[in-house]
């Protein structure tokens, strides 16, 4: 608050974005390539593939990793997890149906002492960083930065270095729209309204992917 209030005077000139932070249409999600080539990683650290494995369950069910982090074990029955999601005026009741991928992560786990259902850490973003360098995920992505007096700084870093918890969320709904899931069940899946346009900006991406397909198909014959 100080640096702002500093430069809304023009006593600074500096950056204003103390954190990175998503700008309108840019969204960080894995290709089904690097999901693969994290999948089929193998860590010295154990801590790095308990956080790819509890990264490979958020993508295979759009949980937010807050979600996660309060999984029990007895919420977990009958093939499908059962949660409880806070929003503004309720709490709401969820279920997921566990698809062969999550599954095999939470029989993996099955044995964590205590009543955790999954292995979580209180820094995941750190953790997923230093996951995403070992695994060789070395895609450039690029950043913008807004600072004061209105400059915009685009810069080209590796994903590993804004790679965030909230990526395996948007990774699944990436990879659902890119196959065919209808925007509605989505929503119904990640608890997201129906009126919601959050879904709006996965459509440049969902383009963008159809623009590469077509390339690397029709572009040869």
């Amino acid at each position: 608050a100080f640096i702002k209030w500093c430069a809304s005077k023009g006593w600074y000139e500096g950056s204003i974005s103390i954190k990175y932070k998503e700008n309108e249409g840019a969204i960080l999600f894995l290709t089904q390539e690097e999901f693969t080539k994290l999948e089929n990683a193998k860590f010295s650290l154990p801590a790095l593939e308990r956080m790819r494995d509890v990264f490979i369950f958020g993508t295979m069910t759009g949980l937010r990793y807050g979600d996660i982090k309060g999984l029990k074990k007895n919420d977990f029955r009958d093939g499908r997890i059962w949660y409880y999601e806070q929003k503004k005026q309720a709490t709401i009741e969820r279920n997921i149906k566990l698809v062969p991928k999550a599954l095999a992560v939470v029989q993996k786990y099955m044995d964590l002492p205590g009543d955790q259902l999954l292995p979580v850490y209180s820094d995941p973003n750190r953790l997923l960083k230093d996951l995403f360098v070992a695994a060789k995920i070395e895609r450039q992505v690029t950043i913008v930065r807004k600072y004061a007096g209105g400059r915009i700084e685009e810069t080209i870093v590796p994903l590993s270095q804004v790679a965030h918890s909230h990526m395996g969320r948007k990774t699944f709904i990436t990879f659902g729209l890119t196959m065919g899931i209808p925007e509605v069940v989505l929503k119904s899946i990640t608890g997201h309204s129906k009126d919601s346009d959050s879904f709006r900006r996965y459509y440049n991406i969902i383009d963008s992917m159809k623009d590469d397909a077509l390339d690397a198909t029709f572009g040869k014959l």
